[in-house]
């Protein structure tokens, strides 16, 4: 009946607005400056996270503009569009690099050549003074495969703080030997250590969904607050020696609030935090090493080691002695708080280039806002195999935050965020996939029911392929 009578009410105003409507419109039309879009006669004006639009008329100019940040925004227009350089786009009428070069090579792939993609060029000792892998450039392009790399073509010194424009290139190939980061550099390609044994059987490239549960207290009207981020990667697995790397790099991150077995979709509960495209952007990637890998067969246990990520700041010693789902005990550095913040402590940075500190996301429903924060974060992975093609586990991992500031202070609180003590919720699954794999492919898997990559509320809903 309550569902009837609000049906009934917006049905009665809308006939209020239909009746009342103005048969006349006057004033100028309003222009494009003013609604905050910038001219263009390029793309490369409108980097990094938009493309040039050109108008209609024929002319040279256009605007920033951006349709999409990643698969999902074009499944509105078309199941059919994939998002290349922000912009929804049929895969078919895509060339990679300059035809008259491939026509001068009958055809082939020339390692090296250019694409219309582009992207932000950090030098590799910047990448490892974040605590990143040294070719953290490479994550703009790898959501289109691990074939491609970030490769520099503007100037400066290419920090994290002020990147280099760059372009992304086909090197033709997916390296599955650790020592091949720096290939688009020039360098040989062919320099790990490749060594007969148990690791070879793990390479490829595979699509993973990992999640991490957690429990957030502090917060008003509620006694805490319960989330899951889930996030969906794009993993090379490669070799180095007798030991196996996963790399991730992350094609999406949704964040949900739950409670009990039931898992919120975004407004339908009365407040959330919702992860800006342009915060998990310009995350590092993970790096998970298996130290021996041992034989890829089924029942098989496997732990990788411990990788460690601070977002929001920059600081010297990332690491600290900790046990699995516990806070952190004693670490190399410190991560700032609010207080060392409006102190001045320029160890925080703007991550995710969006001219606020730290990293932004943003609070729907009754407080809505911005807030940005700083973090240190961990996790390894601790599974077991399946089969050749299908990993499961857990994600024991850790969470310190601080709030910086909010574009409201009323979004500022003290909270304290704990690894929820379901462990079950904080898991992983593996699916090997081609070498030529795209985000886009781990995105298809992760929307078809039944599959290795759709979420489920805990790991043991689905163990068996």
């Amino acid at each position: 009946m309550l569902f009837k009578q609000i049906s009934i009410a917006v049905s009665i105003v809308g006939l209020v607005l239909a009746a009342s409507a103005c048969s006349k419109t006057e004033g100028r039309m309003t222009d494009y400056s003013e609604l905050g879009y910038t001219e263009c006669s390029s793309s490369d004006d409108c980097l990094p996270f938009s493309y040039c639009r050109m108008t209609d008329d024929g002319g040279d100019s256009g605007l920033c503009w951006a349709d999409c940040r990643n698969v999902e925004d074009c499944r509105a227009i078309s199941s059919e569009l994939i998002c290349k350089d922000f912009a929804c786009v049929d895969p078919d009428t895509l060339v990679d690099g300059d035809a008259d070069a491939e026509d001068d090579s009958g055809g082939e792939c020339v390692p090296g050549t250019e694409t219309n993609l582009s992207c932000l060029y950090i030098a590799p000792e910047a990448c490892e003074g974040q605590g990143w892998v040294s070719n953290c450039a490479d994550r703009y392009c790898y959501d289109n495969g691990f074939r491609y790399a970030c490769q520099k073509v503007g100037e400066g010194e290419c920090t994290t703080r002020e990147p280099c424009e760059g372009k992304c290139v086909d090197m033709c190939v997916v390296d599955l030997i650790e020592g091949d980061e720096t290939a688009a550099d020039g360098d040989d390609p062919s320099d790990g250590e490749v060594a007969a044994g148990e690791a070879s059987a793990w390479t490829g490239v595979w699509g993973i969904i990992f999640t991490t549960a957690a429990r957030t207290t502090g917060l008003p009207l509620v006694p805490h607050q319960d989330t899951v981020s889930i996030h969906h990667s794009l993993v090379r697995v490669s070799q180095d020696g007798d030991d196996v790397v996963f790399l991730s790099n992350l094609c999406l991150l949704e964040m949900h609030n739950f409670k009990d077995d039931k898992v919120y979709a975004i407004g339908e509960d009365l407040a959330q935090m919702v992860v800006p495209d342009a915060y998990y952007q310009n995350l590092g990637m993970l790096k998970h090493v298996l130290k021996d890998a041992p034989a890829l067969e089924s029942g098989v246990e496997f732990e990788t080691e411990r990788w460690w990520e601070v977002r929001g700041a920059e600081i010297d010693d990332p690491t600290c002695t900790v046990k699995d789902y516990e806070q952190e005990d004693v670490c190399g550095s410190d991560l700032p708080d609010r207080a060392a913040f409006e102190g001045g402590d320029e160890r925080v940075w703007d991550m995710d280039y969006d001219g606020f500190p730290g990293q932004t996301t943003r609070m729907v429903g009754l407080l809505p806002g911005d807030v940005y924060s700083d973090q240190r974060w961990s996790s390894r992975l601790v599974g077991t195999v399946a089969d050749a093609d299908h990993l499961y586990g857990v994600v024991p991992n850790t969470n310190r935050q601080y709030q910086l500031g909010a574009s409201d202070p009323v979004l500022l609180y003290d909270t304290i965020t704990a690894i929820h003590p379901e462990q079950s919720r904080s898991y992983f699954r593996l699916l090997r996939m081609s070498d030529n794999a795209t985000c886009e492919d781990v995105m298809e898997q992760a929307h078809t029911p039944g599959s290795w990559l759709e979420f489920t509320v805990h790991v043991d809903d689905r163990t068996e392929p």
